[in-house]
């Protein structure tokens, strides 16, 4: 597990959490960061989660009232179906299978929080479909608006 950096990822998270969080002491950088993580998403009813440093990726989902999945580690040095960008799209293809990123898509998370479907919008973008793929963040001039 030895990483330098602020939260190292245990290939077995649920092991790692566990035997830490039952140890007698305080809580380490990897039970405050899940728990946290966890805090955070059944506050906002989300469903799915991430936690990731430089090094791997885990993905979390809520199950019934209080259960809490984890994903096994997701490598940014692992290739295809193992990779960091596989669960993203995994994450992708959920929201768009089940139709909400929320865990009940009754309630859409804290007051506040709108609910925003691209089909709703027109996108207006001031780069070139064509030629020039190489486009500094600073230049791009992205608008939204309302469909009537």
């Amino acid at each position: 597990m030895g990483s330098h950096w602020a939260l190292a990822t245990p290939d077995n998270l649920i092991e790692e959490f566990n035997s830490e969080r039952l140890s007698n002491g305080r809580p380490t950088k990897l039970v405050k960061a899940v728990s946290q993580l966890y805090g955070y998403m059944t506050f906002n009813k989300m469903r799915i989660g991430a936690l990731c440093n430089y090094k791997s990726l885990y993905l979390f989902q809520r199950v019934g009232s209080s259960g809490f999945q984890v994903s096994p580690p997701f490598k940014f040095s692992d290739r295809g179906t193992e990779s960091p960008v596989a669960a993203l799209v995994y994450i992708c293809h959920q929201v768009i299978t089940v139709g909400s990123f929320h865990h009940s898509p009754i309630e859409q998370g804290p007051p506040g929080t709108h609910m925003l479907k691209v089909e709703d919008f027109v996108v207006r973008g001031t780069w070139k479909e064509k030629g020039n793929t190489e486009i500094l963040w600073e230049q791009i001039r992205l608008y939204l608006t309302r469909r009537t």
